[in-house]
């Protein structure tokens, strides 16, 4: 995320992510290819090591 939107994203609440701030101007957001599936999360350590090629086989 942009660090334009960091106050934006601070004022969520609950457990929607950022769900709610990419509808709201879907001009925003742009598709980042990756070359892995899609994870069910992002927000543990484990998720982002995961994302960052840590204990992926071949990297």
């Amino acid at each position: 995320m942009r660090r334009a939107l960091f106050p934006e994203l601070l004022r969520l609440r609950g457990d929607e992510g950022a769900r709610g701030v990419i509808a709201a101007q879907p001009d925003r957001l742009v598709l980042a290819p990756f070359d892995l599936d899609a994870p069910a999360g992002v927000d543990l350590p484990e998720d982002r090591s995961r994302l960052a090629g840590e204990g992926v086989p071949g990297r």
